[in-house]
Protein backbone atom coordinates (compact mmCIF):
# COMPACT_ATOMS: atom_id res chain seq x y z
CA UNK A 1 0.00 0.00 0.00
CA UNK A 2 1.44 3.39 -0.94
CA UNK A 3 1.68 6.25 1.52
CA UNK A 4 -0.14 9.52 1.08
CA UNK A 5 1.85 12.71 0.75
CA UNK A 6 0.67 13.68 4.22
CA UNK A 7 1.94 10.42 5.74
CA UNK A 8 5.33 10.93 4.12
CA UNK A 9 5.50 14.51 5.43
CA UNK A 10 4.52 13.37 8.93
CA UNK A 11 7.20 10.70 8.98
CA UNK A 12 9.85 13.14 7.76
CA UNK A 13 8.68 15.90 10.10
CA UNK A 14 8.65 13.99 13.38
CA UNK A 15 11.39 14.93 15.80
CA UNK A 16 11.55 11.72 17.84
CA UNK A 17 13.34 8.51 16.91
CA UNK A 18 11.52 6.35 19.50
CA UNK A 19 9.76 3.15 18.42
CA UNK A 20 6.34 3.93 17.00
CA UNK A 21 3.20 2.23 18.41
CA UNK A 22 1.17 -0.22 16.31
CA UNK A 23 -2.43 1.07 16.85
CA UNK A 24 -3.52 3.79 14.38
CA UNK A 25 -4.55 6.22 17.14
CA UNK A 26 -1.42 5.64 19.20
CA UNK A 27 0.79 5.92 16.10
CA UNK A 28 -0.92 9.09 14.89
CA UNK A 29 -0.68 10.62 18.37
CA UNK A 30 3.02 9.74 18.49
CA UNK A 31 3.64 11.33 15.09
CA UNK A 32 1.50 14.39 15.76
CA UNK A 33 2.94 15.12 19.17
CA UNK A 34 6.45 14.95 17.76
CA UNK A 35 5.85 17.33 14.85
CA UNK A 36 8.12 20.25 14.32
CA UNK A 37 6.54 23.71 14.45
CA UNK A 38 6.43 24.42 10.71
CA UNK A 39 5.35 20.88 9.84
CA UNK A 40 2.32 21.23 12.13
CA UNK A 41 1.28 24.39 10.32
CA UNK A 42 1.61 22.83 6.86
CA UNK A 43 -0.04 19.54 7.78
CA UNK A 44 -3.10 21.18 9.26
CA UNK A 45 -3.74 22.76 5.87
CA UNK A 46 -3.16 19.48 4.04
CA UNK A 47 -5.41 17.44 6.30
CA UNK A 48 -8.48 19.42 5.40
CA UNK A 49 -9.88 16.45 3.49
CA UNK A 50 -13.00 15.32 5.25
CA UNK A 51 -12.18 11.74 6.23
CA UNK A 52 -12.87 10.97 9.86
CA UNK A 53 -9.31 9.86 10.61
CA UNK A 54 -8.01 13.05 9.01
CA UNK A 55 -10.28 14.98 11.39
CA UNK A 56 -8.85 13.01 14.28
CA UNK A 57 -5.35 13.95 13.13
CA UNK A 58 -6.38 17.57 12.69
CA UNK A 59 -7.67 17.55 16.26
CA UNK A 60 -4.27 16.30 17.37
CA UNK A 61 -2.38 18.93 15.44
CA UNK A 62 -4.67 21.62 16.79
CA UNK A 63 -4.09 20.23 20.28
CA UNK A 64 -0.31 20.48 19.84
CA UNK A 65 -0.50 23.98 18.35
CA UNK A 66 -2.78 25.15 21.17
CA UNK A 67 -0.29 23.82 23.75
CA UNK A 68 2.62 25.58 22.03
CA UNK A 69 1.49 29.18 22.22
CA UNK A 70 4.88 30.35 20.99
CA UNK A 71 4.13 28.66 17.67
CA UNK A 72 1.06 30.67 16.71
CA UNK A 73 2.50 33.78 18.33
CA UNK A 74 5.58 33.28 16.15
CA UNK A 75 3.26 33.13 13.15
CA UNK A 76 1.94 36.58 14.10
CA UNK A 77 -1.22 35.69 16.05
CA UNK A 78 -1.94 36.80 19.61
CA UNK A 79 -4.44 34.03 20.47
CA UNK A 80 -5.21 30.51 19.37
CA UNK A 81 -8.69 31.65 18.36
CA UNK A 82 -7.23 34.40 16.18
CA UNK A 83 -4.91 31.84 14.56
CA UNK A 84 -7.83 29.49 13.84
CA UNK A 85 -10.10 32.16 12.43
CA UNK A 86 -7.56 34.05 10.34
CA UNK A 87 -5.36 31.22 9.10
CA UNK A 88 -7.98 28.50 8.65
CA UNK A 89 -11.38 30.22 8.73
CA UNK A 90 -12.29 27.89 11.59
CA UNK A 91 -14.36 28.78 14.64
CA UNK A 92 -12.85 27.89 18.01
CA UNK A 93 -15.88 25.77 18.96
CA UNK A 94 -15.41 23.62 15.87
CA UNK A 95 -11.70 23.13 16.57
CA UNK A 96 -12.46 22.46 20.24
CA UNK A 97 -14.66 19.46 19.30
CA UNK A 98 -11.87 17.97 17.21
CA UNK A 99 -9.33 18.58 19.98
CA UNK A 100 -11.56 16.98 22.65
CA UNK A 101 -12.18 13.90 20.50
CA UNK A 102 -8.45 13.56 19.94
CA UNK A 103 -7.64 14.00 23.64
CA UNK A 104 -10.32 11.54 24.76
CA UNK A 105 -9.41 8.79 22.32
CA UNK A 106 -5.69 9.09 23.02
CA UNK A 107 -6.00 9.46 26.80
CA UNK A 108 -8.40 6.52 27.05
CA UNK A 109 -6.34 4.41 24.63
CA UNK A 110 -9.35 3.75 22.42
CA UNK A 111 -8.29 1.99 19.23
CA UNK A 112 -9.40 3.41 15.87
CA UNK A 113 -10.76 0.04 14.78
CA UNK A 114 -13.25 0.28 17.66
CA UNK A 115 -14.74 3.64 16.62
CA UNK A 116 -14.03 3.93 12.88
CA UNK A 117 -17.65 3.18 11.90
CA UNK A 118 -19.13 5.87 14.12
CA UNK A 119 -19.75 9.13 12.29
CA UNK A 120 -17.74 12.12 13.41
CA UNK A 121 -20.75 13.97 14.81
CA UNK A 122 -21.78 10.98 16.93
CA UNK A 123 -18.19 10.42 18.00
CA UNK A 124 -18.14 13.97 19.31
CA UNK A 125 -20.74 12.96 21.89
CA UNK A 126 -19.35 9.50 22.60
CA UNK A 127 -15.73 10.53 23.11
CA UNK A 128 -16.43 11.90 26.60
CA UNK A 129 -18.17 8.76 27.85
CA UNK A 130 -16.59 5.81 26.10
CA UNK A 131 -13.91 3.74 27.78
CA UNK A 132 -12.09 0.61 26.69
CA UNK A 133 -14.65 -1.31 28.77
CA UNK A 134 -17.82 0.20 27.23
CA UNK A 135 -16.71 1.23 23.73
CA UNK A 136 -18.28 -1.79 22.00
CA UNK A 137 -21.64 -1.15 23.67
CA UNK A 138 -21.69 2.53 22.72
CA UNK A 139 -20.50 1.91 19.16
CA UNK A 140 -23.27 -0.67 18.72
CA UNK A 141 -25.83 1.92 19.89
CA UNK A 142 -24.36 4.66 17.69
CA UNK A 143 -24.21 2.55 14.54
CA UNK A 144 -27.64 0.98 14.92
CA UNK A 145 -29.66 1.84 11.78
CA UNK A 146 -31.91 4.85 12.26
CA UNK A 147 -30.27 6.14 15.45
CA UNK A 148 -29.85 9.89 15.21
CA UNK A 149 -27.30 12.09 16.96
CA UNK A 150 -30.08 13.51 19.17
CA UNK A 151 -31.24 10.05 20.17
CA UNK A 152 -27.69 9.03 21.01
CA UNK A 153 -27.17 12.20 23.04
CA UNK A 154 -30.24 11.47 25.12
Amino acid sequence: MSQTATEVIIKKATKSKEAKPSDMIAEAAFQIENLAKDAARVLLRELSDSTDFARFRMGGILHVIQLNTEWYEGWGYTTFTEYLEQEHGMAYDHAHYWIKIYENLVDKKIQWESVKDVGWTKLRYLADIITTENVDEWVAKATKPGVTVNQLRE
